[in-house]
């Protein structure tokens, strides 16, 4: 399904929020201390960071504008944190940080892990973007990582924008939420390698999927 109708980030950030806790929780179980990591703009990795806040000796890079502000309120009890932001033009529609200036600051890291989020997963079509003003930006996160994680909740799969991020072969894992149905997770388990379904917070009695080719 082709979209091009996109929520305000606001509106982004407020939707499918149980889903998006559930998510934020499984992802942060997969940083460890002294890691260093990138988060981009996406809502849902505002839902990552409450699970960050223990962690010891974290670097946590971001072009965030709202997760750079959280973060600093973070590290203010957690002095072991870092955190660094790209800089670069706002980009109002996510408030986020792009263009060259960002994708130079992002070039100068090597990560552990980056966890990406997007508006469109498909099998066709890969990782997809309603804001190719964010692209360059997004695959330059990407480029620098040792493993993608893209987060994504059961509402993303299936669906195409314009703008081509990436293919589905440069993802790690895969972390989505217990309502995404089972023809979805089979076929993401066959293409990356490793999906990880994450129960809802307040209990919905699904366990935990992972699957590897």
């Amino acid at each position: 399904t082709f979209r091009r109708t996109i929520p305000t980030y606001e509106q982004r950030l407020n939707e499918y929020v149980e889903e998006k806790q559930s998510i934020g929780q499984r992802a942060a179980e997969h940083i460890h201390d002294g890691e260093t990591i990138i988060l981009d703009a996406s809502s849902t990795n505002h839902y990552v960071l409450p699970f960050l806040a223990k962690k010891q000796d974290l670097t946590i890079i971001t072009n965030s504008l709202y997760i750079s502000k959280e973060l600093m309120t973070i590290a203010e009890i957690n002095p072991s944190m870092t955190v660094v932001c790209s800089g670069g033009t706002l980009f109002m529609r996510s408030y986020s940080f792009i263009g060259m200036l960002a994708e130079q600051a992002l070039s100068q890291f090597y990560v552990d892990k980056a966890l990406i989020g997007l508006r469109g997963i498909s099998l066709q079509h890969g990782l997809t973007s309603p804001f190719p003003e964010e692209i360059p930006v997004k695959r330059q996160m990407i480029k620098c990582a040792r493993q993608v994680f893209i987060l994504a909740d059961h509402t993303k799969f299936n669906l195409t924008f314009a703008s081509l991020i990436a293919p589905l072969d440069i993802v790690h894992t895969l972390i989505t939420d217990a309502r995404v149905t089972p023809e979805v997770a089979r076929q993401m388990s066959a293409a990356i390698p490793h999906v990880d379904i994450a129960p809802l917070i307040e209990g919905s009695g699904i366990e935990n999927v992972e699957s590897k080719k």
